[in-house]
């Protein structure tokens, strides 16, 4: 049978039976989208994940203090410490920079409104190594870290939760603990991966989050910047 025969026997079956051709058209067609949607769905979840990955760094290896897990419950088999982020930072060849963490969550309050956040202890430099970008005053020095001195830098969303714009939260005092803390900083928008949002943290100086506030030298993470035209499985390995 001729290819036009067949075009005109299909089109005669169409016409006797033209409800069941339009549910298999519709059939088709619904079919059709829905694969289209799903691969855009599929495309977009994925550039949404590397933006989050590449927000990160992509050039960062974290270090997080080890667990195990003891009659079903998960306990700390390894801590980490100020001397594991010296060893990192003076032993591996590959690693040019490295950021010692302790995070604790807590209740801020500012102008009679309490907020719930991440508070992280850390050094001077987690802005640069992390790619932070700063929008409004300053970050706190190493000379107020090793003082203790209670100062803070809060994450882009920090001053909207408190009813203020950035430029108006620097110089007031936040409370942790019924600890004041002197905003000296706002960090411009980071992003989120997951279920951890950056940008409603608070980043206050290590020996002060070690001593003042959780009262404890122990870090959580350790994040170290590799040198560029390095692989991440080469860092890992130093």
């Amino acid at each position: 049978m001729l290819f036009g025969e067949l075009i005109a026997v299909a089109l005669q079956s169409i016409r006797a039976n033209i409800f069941r051709g339009l549910l298999t058209m519709l059939g088709i067609i619904i079919g059709v989208a829905s694969v289209i949607a799903m691969i855009s769905l599929s495309a977009g979840a994925e550039r949404a994940i590397n933006e989050q990955i590449q927000s990160l760094g992509t050039d960062i290896v974290t270090v997080t203090a080890g667990s195990r897990y003891r009659f079903g419950t998960s306990e700390p088999a390894q801590t980490l410490a100020a001397s594991d982020a010296e060893a990192i930072r003076t032993d591996a060849p590959s690693v040019i920079a490295v950021v010692p963490q302790q995070s604790s969550r807590q209740s801020v309050k500012f102008s009679g409104t309490n907020h719930s956040t991440t508070i992280l202890g850390t050094t001077p430099n987690f802005a640069e190594v992390n790619s932070y970008e700063l929008v409004a005053g300053r970050l706190f020095t190493v000379a107020e870290m090793m003082m203790k001195k209670r100062v803070a830098v809060v994450g882009s969303e920090v001053p909207g939760l408190f009813s203020r714009v950035p430029d108006a939260l620097l110089g007031e005092t936040i409370y942790v603990q019924d600890i004041g803390f002197e905003v000296v900083g706002v960090l411009g928008k980071i992003g989120a991966v997951g279920w951890q949002n950056f940008d409603d943290r608070i980043w206050i100086p290590l020996l002060t989050s070690q001593f003042r506030l959780k009262g404890s030298e122990e870090l959580d993470v350790i994040r170290a910047r590799i040198e560029p035209g390095t692989s991440l499985e080469l860092g890992m390995f130093d």
